[in-house]
């Protein structure tokens, strides 16, 4: 680098230079790339000449003992935690909170996951509400939904007399809720509570928060199928994220209540992601964990299940693309009926 151009990049922090803005500009560009090419001796020569900051020409240090680093990566794990805590109080006191938790003969864990999804909502001071849905369950899940919520106001029931399907048990729920925001997981066992913070620190910039599944429990059938359903609703609907069903989401309510699910079976988080892409929302997708089930039967796979999927996928792409075909077509008849 010239020594004009270092007078005109040293010039730029200088509130009385005279200096042309383009050229300094440009000076300025030169000078963060020469830095960057630079070794660390040439760096520091370079910093005495320009007076840049001593700190930003710090050799690199040695490396660190293993207890020291592991020190100081608890350290930092402490900050983000600290720093989530925060974000999460914010974001609690600016929002209050209605949780859906769908449930269809989950009598073995049912109770657990309401304890657990309770006890975390008060720990945090939320001002919230748990929307049970009980499915048309055959064992004993309505009653105990029932003996837990005469304990606790903030817990309400919605009973399906007949199994409607988890599309419906979900959107039931979402017309249940009353509070800003929503959020759903599954009533098995398998997702807990405390992964909400991670997607509650996102809500404040987004539309919604979609959990990914990390390191998913689930067996190998499973994992395939939902492969294969994960490609054709990309196929159909141009859905494209890291895990379409993932049954861990927040939602502002006001978006499921302007755009409810018209679907009621397995489809539904299709149709949450296309409605989202359809209208221009915004998303972030988080990591949350997938814990082994405890109890229950997983119903996802079944036939029955699989086969109602697919119908509703090629009646719901229909529907849209009629649709779309129809917002095409109309103005285009108008303007030729008003010439």
């Amino acid at each position: 680098m010239s020594t004009t151009e270092i007078r005109a990049a040293n010039a730029a922090t200088d509130p009385n230079s005279q200096c042309d803005p383009a050229e300094t500009y440009q000076a300025q560009r030169r000078h963060s790339n020469a830095a960057r090419q630079m070794s660390v001796v040439q760096l520091r020569d370079f910093a005495r000449r320009t007076a840049l900051p001593a700190a930003e020409c710090a050799a690199p240090t040695a490396p660190l003992s293993p207890e020291s680093q592991r020190m100081v990566d608890l350290s930092h794990q402490q900050e983000r935690e600290r720093e989530q805590r925060i974000a999460v109080s914010r974001a609690l006191a600016r929002h209050s909170l209605s949780v859906v938790l769908p449930a269809f003969n989950e009598e073995q864990s049912i109770r657990a996951i309401l304890a657990e999804v309770v006890s975390a909502l008060n720990s945090w001071g939320a001002d919230y509400e748990v929307i049970v849905v009980n499915d048309g369950s055959h064992d004993h899940t309505g009653e105990v939904l029932a003996a837990f919520a005469a304990h606790d106001a903030r817990v309400r029931l919605v009973t399906h007399h007949t199994n409607r399907g988890y599309g419906a048990a979900l959107t039931s729920g979402f017309a249940a809720a009353v509070n800003d925001l929503t959020f759903f997981m599954d009533s098995d066992g398998q997702f807990t509570i405390t992964d909400l913070p991670r997607l509650l620190v996102q809500i404040e910039s987004v539309d919604a928060a979609l959990g990914y599944r990390l390191h998913r429990q689930d067996s190998w059938l499973r994992s395939l199928n939902a492969l294969g359903w994960k490609a054709l609703v990309s196929l159909a609907l141009g859905v494209r994220v890291r895990d379409l069903d993932c049954a861990y989401k927040l939602f502002r309510t006001d978006f499921l209540h302007t755009y409810p699910p018209t679907t009621g079976g397995a489809l539904i988080n299709a149709e949450l992601l296309y409605t989202l892409h359809r209208t221009g929302a915004t998303y972030r997708e988080v990591a949350v964990r997938h814990l082994p089930r405890n109890g229950g039967r997983a119903t996802g796979a079944s036939p029955r299940v699989i086969l109602r999927a697919l119908h509703d996928l090629i009646s719901y792409t229909w529907r849209q693309r009629l649709r779309a075909a129809l917002r095409t077509v109309t103005p285009a008849t108008a303007k030729e009926s008003h010439p």
